[in-house]
């Protein structure tokens, strides 16, 4: 395997012979599923909702990790506080999706609770023996804020400390002020029918990029990509704006006309580019080099994409050209993936599904940098999805190549229920997915 923080293109990632057969199992099997629960989703940090979820004292939103439910709220001190969403007197869910209130109060005796777990309230309290209040606030569990994510730990007793846990992914993010990020053009969730690690492994690795995304072959450079372990996170690198090794020959003008044609309707929207053509971003963007030096369609798109966030008023010159053209797509581990450019991100993360293991969650969101006074009249509210709207048109605004990662994955799953296959066999391409799997598996064997 890599060493931790040392990229390295796909050809040189060193991987061993035990690393390479994932038996398919994991991604099939209640046993599996119920391992997971108790031994990962119970012991790691993992992203319950934004902090732009929670923006007003009050706010509050259910997050339901396989059968497990937790209630996140803000309270009046403005702290961001997360409970078990169950009601001390009977059971009851607390909480379901989300909302806003002056107190947590169950729907079926009125018990109440106040913001910051303490009791508030206990229905005809007469005709019961003597209560102690302190034995009756809601059970909190590990709960901190970074780059605009609400973390939960359901056992931080038993786990690193977030700070551990997150190493070495703040030195990486920081500067890029994700905390300072809203949902504009994208923001919904949905149940997808496939295992987490089905949808994990997609997005991952760029080995399918050239067969299920080959419309992407003039504009990005899979060939290219350099992978890097961070811990128990990753890393990869996709150059953008150039052509795949695989093609022979291309001139700059056909990288430009398939970048721009590959582009959501909503990202156009976003940049200012609903109606640009080549031969109007040539204009604005291809001109100011030397004589005789040609712009690169790098040099043009990194022009732009600067141009378009400087106008937010974000500052992208701490940044490489780099940074700002090419795909930098992080994985927190276990669930969430963050690609990340100046000024904006496009994000996943994936949750179990509480009883099949052929079906998860997905949250899907587009991240951008605003001017505060202008984010309220701008955000994207969060919509949630049923299976069966996750589809046509709904699926297109996710852009061309999630939306057939999206019908890929549903079709995967089918195929590993088959029950004919039980080994994936990998290439250095996944690296990634190796290194997730094994870090799954250290936690299970725990």
């Amino acid at each position: 395997m890599l060493a931790a923080d040392e990229p390295q293109l796909a050809r040189d990632c060193p991987i061993q012979d035990g690393d390479v057969r994932l038996d398919t199992d994991r991604y099939t099997s209640p046993r599996v599923m119920s391992q997971e629960f108790e031994r990962l989703w119970m012991r790691v940090w993992q992203p319950a909702c934004l902090v732009d979820d929670l923006r007003q004292a009050g706010s509050w939103r259910e997050y339901r990790v396989g059968t497990k439910s937790f209630v996140v709220v803000r309270g009046q001190d403005g702290v961001i506080r997360a409970f078990r969403n169950s009601c001390l007197h009977r059971g009851l869910l607390l909480c379901e999706g989300q909302g806003r209130s002056n107190s947590l109060r169950c729907p079926y005796h009125g018990w109440a609770w106040r913001l910051d777990g303490t009791l508030s309230h206990v229905q005809d309290r007469e005709f019961f023996n003597p209560l102690d209040d302190s034995a009756y606030a809601l059970p909190e569990v590990g709960c901190a804020t970074w780059a605009g994510f609400v973390l939960i730990n359901p056992s931080p007793e038993d786990s690193l400390s977030l700070k551990e846990y997150l190493a070495p992914l703040p030195e990486h993010l920081n500067s890029y002020e994700l905390e300072e990020y809203v949902p504009l053009g994208i923001n919904v969730q949905a149940p997808v029918a496939c295992n987490w690690k089905t949808w994990q492994d997609a997005f991952v690795e760029t080995y399918h990029l050239p067969f299920l995304h080959s419309q992407g072959l003039l504009f990005s450079n899979e060939l290219g990509t350099r992978f890097s372990l961070l811990g128990e996170h990753s890393l990869m690198v996709t150059p953008f704006a150039e052509a795949s090794g695989r093609v022979r020959t291309v001139t700059q003008r056909q990288v430009l006309e398939a970048y721009l044609g590959q582009l959501p309707v909503t990202s156009r929207k976003l940049m200012g580019a609903e109606s640009l053509d080549v031969d109007e971003l040539l204009a604005r963007h291809g001109s100011g080099w030397s004589d005789g030096d040609e712009p690169t369609a790098r040099d043009v798109i990194a022009s732009m994409l600067r141009g378009v966030t400087e106008a937010t008023g974000f500052d992208t010159s701490p940044f490489g050209d780099a940074q700002v053209t090419d795909v930098w797509q992080y994985l927190m581990f276990p669930n969430l993936l963050l690609a990340c450019h100046p000024g904006h991100a496009f994000i996943t993360w994936v949750t179990p599904d509480p009883v099949d293991p052929n079906r998860c969650t997905v949250r899907v969101v587009n991240l951008r940098w605003t001017r505060p006074e202008e984010r309220d009249a701008v955000r994207e509210p969060l919509r949630v999805l049923a299976e069966d709207e996750l589809s046509g048109a709904e699926l297109a605004r996710l852009g061309r190549a999630v939306e057939q990662d999206v019908v890929n994955v549903r079709r995967q799953q089918l195929g590993l229920r088959l029950g004919g296959l039980t080994h994936q066999t990998l290439s250095r391409h996944e690296t990634r997915i190796v290194h997730l799997h094994k870090t799954i598996d250290a936690y299970l064997a725990r």
